[in-house]
Formats: structure tokens, sequence, C-alpha cells
């Protein structure tokens, strides 16, 4: 964590009046509040925003008794809990949401700097990157921080360098074998094998490919197979079995984030 970042904190004014909260003050005091924000303020600090339950360990940190700390965390449904690799952990889904928010509208900055430095180093045109979505601008840097042995990808490239690279292309495009093409697009059957196992059928694929190819303004696209990847998530969403389908449906607002983040943090729910 960076030192300007250890003093960001999203704080309601009336969280004292949570119901959750008066039942811990009813029990703990003013004293059971303030161990509340501390752990609050340790879970902002760590992984992923959540932490072993290891109360001995917590207690010492905050100059507490472990019992305190553990009636806390698991008697007034504050927190929620998982197992990951690091063992048993406890978590704030209020404070996760927070962050996501916070987290996302600092990738979206840290894009816009990329994008800022594709366009500065001649990688793209101000036209190109007004019309490519966040994505495609990561998956651009990424290949250009391929061509460069892992550098910056929107660092300036040397004339020795770019004729090594024109002259490695035309030998890779000998050896891809292309599933489709038209104007200066193509997909390679390799990338239309990525999107199959992804689960979209070769119907849906080849409808997208098709739609793409009779759309206007299809010249300002750069990539085939990203801009395939991304129209097919928009027109089908993102594939489901049948079972996951109907949890999906059946689910509240709040089990949805809850499924989405724990996917996306890899987490397992303690039952």
């Amino acid at each position: 964590m960076s030192y300007k970042d250890a003093y960001y904190f999203s704080h309601d004014s009336n969280a004292r009046q949570d119901e959750k909260i008066i039942a811990l003050r009813m029990k703990l005091g003013w004293e059971g509040y303030g161990l509340y924000w501390a752990l609050i303020e340790k879970l902002r600090d760590a992984t992923n925003y959540m932490c072993v339950k290891d109360y001995n360990l917590i207690a010492f940190d905050l100059r507490s008794d472990a019992a305190k700390i553990k009636s806390i965390i698991e008697e007034f449904g504050l927190f929620a809990f998982t197992i990951n690799e690091t063992g048993e952990c406890f978590y704030s889904m209020s404070l996760i949401k927070r962050m996501t928010q916070f987290d996302s509208a600092k990738a979206k900055l840290s894009v816009s700097g990329i994008k800022g430095n594709l366009i500065k180093n001649k990688h793209i045109t101000k036209a190109q990157a007004a019309s490519m979505n966040d994505d495609e601008i990561l998956e651009l840097n990424e290949k250009i921080k391929g061509n460069n042995g892992g550098g910056s990808g929107a660092g300036r490239e040397t004339t020795a360098n770019k004729g090594k690279e024109s002259k490695g292309d035309k030998s890779k495009e000998k050896e891809i074998e292309v599933y489709r093409q038209f104007l200066h697009l193509s997909i390679s059957v390799e990338d239309f094998d990525k999107l199959i196992e992804t689960g979209y059928s070769k119907e849906q694929i080849d409808s997208i490919l098709e739609s793409i190819e009779n759309y206007g303004p299809n010249k300002k696209y750069k990539s085939l197979f990203i801009t395939a990847k991304n129209w097919l998530k928009k027109d089908f969403g993102v594939p489901k079995t049948k079972e996951e389908q109907v949890v999906i449906e059946n689910e509240t607002e709040e089990e949805r984030f809850h499924r989405e983040w724990k996917a996306k943090n890899k987490t397992i729910p303690m039952h």
C-alpha cells in the first residue's frame, strides 16, 4: 500500500446507529465500538481486505483481550467468514463494497494514464483510443510490453527493436492459421478455440463475426479477437451452466455481489 493510500477510508457518520453496532455497544460499550473500527482498519490494510482469525495475535496488536475480539467478530453479524490458502478468515462486506468502488476508480485512472502514454508514444491515435474500451487498452499495453521484452508497454520503442519485431511478425504470420479474415482484421484458429473454450457456441461466434464484418465503422477496430470477445459478452453474457443460471436468477443483489467478489478472490465460504 502506498503512503497516500494509507490515509484513505470511507466511514458513514451515522454508523453508531446501526442495530448491530448498538447491540455491540450495549455489551462492550464505546470500547467495543472503538475496537470494531480498529478491526475495520486492519482489514483495510490487509490483502484482499480479509484477516486470519487469530484472535490472540489481533488482541496483542490492538492491546485488548482475545475474548473481546472474538465477541466483536463473531457475535453481532458485523463480519463474514471464509477459508482460503491462509486458513479461516473474516472480512466485512460493507468495507469490501466501499473498497471495490475505490479500487475501480483507481483502476480507471490507471487505464487513463496508460492510454495517454500509448498516444504519446504513437502506439495509437487519439481517435483509436477513444474507440477502445479499458480491456482493449490493457491488452494492447500487455502486447507491447511483451514485444519489448517485458518493459513498459507505454515506453518508446527503438528503431532497431521495431525492425526486429517487424521481421519476427512476418515469420509468425506464416505460422498462424487464420479462421476468418476481412479488411484489416483477422482471427486465428487458436483465438477462435479460446472463445469456444470460454463457453460460446460456434454459431454464436460466427454470428458475432458476421455482425462485426457488416458493421460500418469496423475500420476503427484493431483486434478482431478482442472485439468479438466484447461483443459476445455484450450480446450473450458470460456463459453459465444451467444449474448456475437457476441460482443466479433467484439470488438477491447482496448475494450476487457476494458471489462475484468471492469468485474474483477465489475463496471458499464457510458453512
